[in-house]
């Protein structure tokens, strides 16, 4: 067996000789080869003497030369344990021409106690591994008990580093979390960090050996912080005075960073890289005991990072998932009921959210006092609950200024002035048709911030034409350049807005459904009425989809003019 003994580990000889079948093998022994056995410790006492010493210091003037005329110790061998001395056994013959036994002996007598130490040292460090072992399971049994009880990212945090400390013995621990917004690694939890520390450790990607750490996915162990280059401790110069591991936080997902390679980070151990990402790292140093960390120590923290980032991960999704609960809630309430029943006009409206929220809204509105009847379609960027609120203002702001605008255009415009500062400092944009359909006179009045063009079908003819007008995204510009259009209509003709959830879904193979394809099925079923076209799309682009997930809303607006015996 090989093994390694550390400088902090003692092996004491004198544990051997306080067995009573050990002392009386040795008496024996040395009396039967006629010599004088001295067992000295590792530095240098005398612990024994077989057989019993004469006289009161007679085995330390044995060591020291000769104690009468003709008498020398004839042998001094080391009594080693694993590459390491232990002690050394010096035999002296009572009869100086007996030297050859004295030498046998000696050799004997040393390889025997190196045998029994080295025994009593595997027993030794199996029972401290064992009881490591005992306490590492108790620790990760507590851990379960006490993170059930815990429902944020900072508790998690908090149980796991105080846990770790526990069992590993250390005074200082922390665990920063990886920002995703600013890319910057900020303290989450800490154990033995004054408020003042914790507000100095803000690193980049990177930066320092925790930067590094989970820049490469790579932990490190440290023996001696005082021999890092300048820079490396990084906000931790006060906080690490002696040895310091770190250990990066890996969830299953994309990678993120450009990881470094082994020789980047001496020491290190590699973990798996491929198909994860690092979203934090633990750190820990000084033990109390004043030693170094050890390989176990690396396997425990790292088995503890990757529980603490399993269960950071998933409050993280349950927290989406509730976001997107609530935003879809949200868009859900802002969508029409049944269209309104307008003389000349056939409507129909739908959205179809995916699983995870976007920002598309419709909406179809009759004026009061012109009967015109205004139709808005719109998409917000984004798929969370900040699109899903914007969607709210924004349907707000168009129904507030549709009442009295003058024309589409000065709606949009009116319109984009009031969520210009919102979208700008969430960083969100908007996309949105109007059009005003005036049933006396069959006109229609188009305005556009950015959106798809109107899908126009003439009644008697085989194509389709696009009506579209000038106009930015709103969010983009707060001034926005929106025109207005107008284009006469007559009985029989169709009229398609959509969002892009329609032409961009996606077959097995990544080809999106696309503008023509849409034309094709409203084409070819143009003589329908409106809902039963709305529906005929949303069939084909799920066949076209065959099945699978549906990546972004699906919203779709169809009107058909009827002519004069309502066809």
């Amino acid at each position: 067996m090989t093994m390694k003994v550390g400088a902090a580990d003692r092996i004491e000889i004198e544990r051997i000789l306080e067995r009573e079948c050990i002392r009386r093998f040795l008496e024996e022994t040395a009396k039967f080869y006629a010599c004088r056995v001295s067992l000295r410790g590792e530095d240098g006492a005398l612990l024994a003497g077989f057989p019993a010493a004469p006289s009161p210091g007679a085995d330390d003037r044995a060591g020291e030369g000769p104690s009468r005329p003709g008498r020398r110790i004839a042998e001094r061998r080391t009594i080693e344990v694993f590459g390491r001395p232990a002690g050394r056994v010096e035999v002296t013959p009572l009869d100086p021409r007996d030297r050859n036994a004295a030498v046998a002996l000696a050799r004997h007598v040393a390889d025997l106690l190196s045998e029994l130490a080295g025994k009593d040292y595997e027993l030794d460090d199996l029972s401290r591994e064992i009881l490591d072992s005992y306490e590492e399971v108790n620790l990760f049994y507590d851990l379960s008990a006490a993170l059930g009880r815990v429902r944020d990212v900072e508790g998690i945090c908090t149980v796991i580093l105080e846990r770790a400390c526990e069992i590993i013995r250390a005074d200082r621990a922390s665990i920063l979390l990886l920002e995703e917004k600013t890319g910057e690694l900020r303290v989450a939890a800490s154990v033995g960090l004054t408020e003042e520390e914790r507000r100095n450790v803000r690193l980049k990607v990177g930066e320092g050996i925790s930067g590094k750490v989970v820049e490469s996915r790579t932990a490190r162990l440290v023996d001696d912080v005082r021999h890092l280059p300048k820079g490396m401790l990084c906000g931790y110069e006060n906080y690490a005075t002696r040895s310091f591991i770190s250990v990066p936080l890996c969830v299953e997902g994309e990678k993120s960073g450009t990881a470094a390679e082994p020789a980047d980070l001496p020491g290190g151990v590699r973990l798996p890289r491929e198909g994860t990402r690092a979203i934090g790292v633990m750190n820990m140093t000084d033990k109390r005991s004043g030693s170094s960390f050890t390989s176990g120590d690396l396997k425990l923290l790292t088995a503890l990072a990757h529980q603490a980032a399993i269960l950071i991960e998933n409050i993280r999704l349950i927290e989406v998932e509730k976001e997107l609960k609530i935003a879809k809630e949200i868009q859900e309430s802002l969508l029409p009921g049944a269209p309104p029943e307008v003389p000349g006009l056939d409507l129909a409206g739908a959205c179809r959210p995916a699983r995870n929220v976007g920002g598309d809204y419709y909406d179809i509105l009759v004026r009061e006092d012109t009967g015109e009847v205004i139709t808005i379609i719109a998409d917000v960027s984004g798929h969370n609950v900040a699109s899903a609120l914007m969607m709210a203002v924004a349907r707000s702001a168009v129904r507030s200024e549709m009442k009295d605008a003058p024309d589409a255009a000065a709606a949009m415009d009116r319109v984009n002035r009031f969520l210009f500062d919102d979208l700008t400092r969430t960083e969100l944009f908007l996309s949105m048709q109007c059009c005003i359909y005036h049933p006396g006179t069959r006109r229609l009045r188009v305005a556009s911030a950015g959106h798809h063009p109107i899908l126009h079908f003439p009644a008697g003819e085989k194509g389709h034409r696009l009506l579209d007008a000038d106009g930015l995204l709103c969010g983009i510009l707060e001034d926005g350049g929106y025109t207005e259009r107008c284009f006469p209509l007559s009985p029989g003709d169709v009229l398609v807005l959509y969002t892009d959830g329609i032409t961009e879904a996606r077959d097995s193979s990544g080809r999106m459904f696309g503008l023509r394809r849409l034309a094709e099925v409203v084409g070819e079923g143009r003589s329908a009425a409106a809902g039963e076209i709305l529906e005929r799309v949303y069939e084909e682009v799920r066949g076209f989809a065959g099945g699978g997930a549906q990546a972004d809303d699906m919203t779709l607006v169809v009107l058909k003019v009827a002519g004069p015996a309502g066809r």
